[in-house]
């Protein structure tokens, strides 16, 4: 049986290693919170973890090892933060990254919400290689450039998101 964290608890920083005892916890919401920097690593070691809900917080960057080896995580909510930038590599699927250690394993993620933050500009590759997922937000941003080969290998993607933006090439 999984355990959630309420939401709303003025939680202001996460850091490495945070929920490594709570091996069965398949939903962690800290929505509404303070959070303004997620150490790379805080959700290592979650391998039950399905639902990670991030949203109305103050993030404002994922860096590359903050959200990785999630095995089993398949929605990740990140709408209503502050983020300008998302570093390569942080939600590419691509199996040399995964073995360098710059990248991700999130092959079961099936939703990605990044809606309503101040995102510019999109890496190359970035959603590349995601296979399960279905839905992606990229809407209420500024983005201005998205690089080729950003969306490539995403089999099942129905729904994408990506409207009131700023114009992009």
């Amino acid at each position: 049986m999984g355990r959630k964290l309420r939401q709303g608890n003025h939680i202001t920083h996460i850091k490495s290693g945070t929920f490594s005892n709570l091996l069965s916890l398949n939903k962690l919401t800290l929505s509404r919170n303070q959070i303004s920097y997620i150490y790379p690593g805080a959700f290592t070691k979650l391998p039950q973890l399905q639902v990670l809900k991030l949203y109305s917080n103050k993030i404002t960057e994922i860096q590359t090892g903050t959200i990785s080896n999630l095995l089993r995580l398949r929605w990740l909510s990140l709408q209503y933060n502050q983020i300008t930038s998302i570093e390569s590599h942080t939600f590419s699927n691509l199996p040399h990254h995964i073995q360098s250690g710059t990248g991700t394993n999130l092959s079961n993620l099936e939703s990605l919400n990044l809606a309503c933050n101040r995102i510019t500009c999109i890496p190359f590759g970035e959603f590349s290689n995601l296979p399960k997922l279905t839905s992606l937000d990229l809407s209420f941003n500024k983005i201005t450039y998205i690089q080729s080969e950003t969306f490539s290998n995403l089999p099942k993607l129905k729904y994408f998101y990506i409207y009131s933006i700023n114009t992009f090439i």
